[in-house]
Parts: structure tokens; sequence; C-alpha cells
């Protein structure tokens, strides 16, 4: 199937499918299970290999656990309405903030350029909230623009160094195709140890026809070679 780009997804009927199923939501778990399955369909659909997804994933330093990770994105659910307060946004964004500061441990000299590239996504029934850094003072803005629901906070308008919070918005077609967008760049596994282990570790079917292929190689040049060495 040919990749899409965010442009050729539906949005709008993404929208309407997510608030539906939602609508009867009682706890973060009943987001997160109805939520996730829609999402990991459209992220497929624009191209972001779903296969790299870790499910209750943990922090470096505290073990706390994230909802899903897309490479470079975390996304953490929230039970129903509970973005709809100055309180529980704070706490969104300090968790976020949280996640992606700890997540940048792993990346030593690199933390700074992993931060600039990450993205934290919070989400309950009806909202959705961004976090993303900036090692520079600057504005950021949404790829796409998205629009407040009177009575929701206004975004930070100053120039400034560090996270970003980019949010909460209605759930809607605009807030959507930023999360594509968003995903789209950030989803890849990021260059560490351990990430690149679950693809060419020795349980993964990647290093199994590695070996294999370098095996049968060995005993190619071997049958064809005289010299011991290569025996050897």
């Amino acid at each position: 199937m040919p990749d899409k780009a965010v442009w050729q997804i539906d949005v709008e009927k993404l929208a309407q499918e997510l608030l539906a199923k939602t609508r009867t939501a009682q706890t973060e778990e009943d987001v997160k299970m109805r939520v996730e399955p829609l999402l990991r369909r459209a992220f497929q659909q624009i191209g972001v290999d779903i296969n790299i997804v870790a499910y209750e994933k943990t922090t470096k330093l505290t073990a706390k656990r994230m909802d899903a990770v897309y490479g470079y994105l975390i996304i953490e659910y929230k039970g129903p309405s509970k973005l709809a307060s100055r309180a529980a946004v704070q706490s969104a964004e300090k968790q976020l903030q949280g996640y992606l500061e700890e997540e940048a441990q792993g990346h030593g000299a690199q933390a700074e350029a992993f931060l600039e590239k990450a993205v934290g996504v919070a989400m309950d029934d009806r909202r959705i909230l961004f976090a993303r850094y900036s090692k520079t003072a600057r504005l950021l803005s949404t790829p796409v623009p998205v629009g407040f629901e009177q009575g929701d906070l206004f975004p930070e308008v100053s120039p400034q160094r560090g996270f970003h919070f980019q949010g909460p918005y209605p759930l809607s077609a605009g807030s959507l195709a930023c999360l594509l967008v968003y995903v789209r760049s950030a989803g890849r596994r990021p260059l560490t140890a351990a990430d690149l282990a679950t693809v060419f570790g020795p349980s993964h079917e990647v290093a199994r026809l590695l070996v294999s292929e370098l095996y049968s190689a060995a005993m190619r040049g071997q049958r064809r070679s005289l010299l011991p060495r290569v025996a050897t």
C-alpha cells in the first residue's frame, strides 16, 4: 500500500470517530483503549511504522510508565474531561516535560538534540495538548493552525527557550492534522543502543536473517578459496 500524506487522511472523519468512540468513556483506560486503535490506523495510513510503538514504557530515571511511545513521540492518555481545568493542564504539562527530560537522558551529549526532535502529547476524550522543546528563544507554532474554543487557555506568545506547550485544543480536524504531522516527523526509532537492539538484537528477524546471510557468504568464500585464513 503506498504511503499517504497527512492531507490525504480525512481528519474530519477521524475526529468524529474519536469523539463518538469516547462519548461513553468513564476512565483513562476507556479513553486509551478506544482512541489508540484509531490513531494506529491513521498513523499506518500515512506511512508510520506502527511496530515501533512501545506501550507502558518506563522512563529512564523514575520508572514512570508512559502510555504509548512512537519513537520520539510520547502519548499520555487522560480520563474524560481531565484537560478541562487549568490545574489539570499544568499537571499534564509537568508530566510530559518530565517524560521528555528523562527520555533525553539516554542520549547523553545529544540530549538537547533529542528534545528538539521529540513531541509530547496528552489527550482526554475531548482535548489534546502538545509539548515541544526549543534550545533557542523563539516562537513555536503548530504545523497546522488550530483554533481555541471560547474559554480555553491561550498559548504563550512571547519567544522563549525550553519547553513550549500548545493547547489544549479541542479534538478536531485541525488538532489531529497537527498530531499526524508530528508523528510523521517523530515516529522513528531513536539511535540508541537499547532501541537499535530491538531491531538488530538476536530475538529479531532482521538479526537472524543477517547472521544467516553472513554465514552463507563465509561458507561460499571458503569453498572458493584455497587460503587457510578463509576457512578459519
